[in-house]
């Protein structure tokens, strides 16, 4: 696994727990089919729940981060599930829908 600082968080709010989870899946698939660099695990963001999980953790190297970004852009242009929320040390570093993979490049290498 790649170390803590290229390691994000990633979530949809403004949507049902079953659509997050949905998009969830779909952008984990997007982001497998883009790179098989970037490791891509589900995780509950309440261990309680019953669902299958809508939060993604993704691990990467430094070079990856393009086309992480490029992966989710993609996504986010097929796809309108709500705003997707980027996390990276606890620190949200991109909040949006937007399928600039310019501005989510930018978000990605900010450092909290």
């Amino acid at each position: 696994m790649a170390d803590d600082s290229n390691e994000f968080e990633l979530h949809f709010e403004d949507v049902s727990a079953a659509d997050a989870a949905a998009a969830a899946e779909g952008l984990r698939n997007a982001l497998l089919d883009a790179s098989p660099d970037v490791e891509v695990n589900v995780r509950k963001a309440d261990p309680t729940a019953m669902d299958f999980g809508a939060t993604l953790v993704v691990a990467l190297g430094t070079p990856a981060i393009l086309v992480l970004a490029k992966g989710i852009s993609s996504f986010l242009a097929r796809e309108r599930a709500g705003t997707l929320v980027i996390k990276r040390g606890g620190d949200v570093v991109f909040k949006g829908n937007s399928s600039d993979a310019a501005k989510i490049a930018a978000s990605l290498s900010r450092k909290g």
